[in-house]
């Protein structure tokens, strides 16, 4: 509640995106996004951005569809200060052409955060039935998606519960445990 003071964002639905900004990531239809929920549907919504700086193209992009009053870049975070942040968004959109793994996926859940994710790479089976899988260039079924959590206090916590729990199958306690597991199998 403090962080949100402290920047305005209590009369929003916070949208967080975190990491760098390379191709893969798909920053530009995040931007598409959050010009149907701003622009278009007038929505009291802001897109908060942890970590590198926006490109010098995504900037003009920015301008050019006049979402400057709707995004908060923070920069880099002290690590501390990132469980705050995951903690005071209302969700994470991770939009991405691929992903290796989708660390900061399983950081959102872990903190209750309801994530939305594309249908590409390794982000369908870290989230499974835990967040809201959708495929890329329908800006405007994502828009809805977020609307409906906007709206539906109830499913949101059903998607921040759950994904709380998918995040502990992740956890270095359950790696190890299954890693042994795994080596005790393969010696019997």
């Amino acid at each position: 509640a403090l962080f949100k003071k402290k920047y305005g964002l209590n009369k929003y639905f916070t949208i967080l995106q975190v990491g760098n900004n390379a191709f893969y990531k798909n920053i530009g239809f995040l931007f598409k996004i959050l010009y149907v929920l701003t622009r278009k549907d007038q929505l009291p919504v802001k897109l908060l951005k942890v970590g590198a700086d926006f490109t010098a193209f995504q900037k003009m992009t920015i301008r050019t569809l006049g979402l400057s009053p709707y995004i908060l870049h923070l920069g880099e975070v002290p690590i501390q200060q990132l469980r705050t942040i995951y903690n005071s968004a209302d969700v994470l959109l991770q939009p991405s052409l691929n992903e290796g793994f989708g660390l900061t996926v399983l950081e959102a859940m872990a903190c209750g955060t309801p994530v939305l994710v594309s249908d590409r790479g390794s982000l369908p089976g870290l989230v499974g039935r835990s967040g809201i899988i959708l495929k890329l260039g329908k800006e405007k079924e994502w828009a809805e998606e977020i609307k409906e959590l906007m709206n539906n206090k109830s499913k949101w916590r059903t998607l921040s519960e759950q994904g709380s729990i998918k995040s502990k199958l992740f956890s270095w306690k359950n790696t190890a445990n299954r890693t042994f597991e795994i080596y005790q199998r393969l010696i019997a």
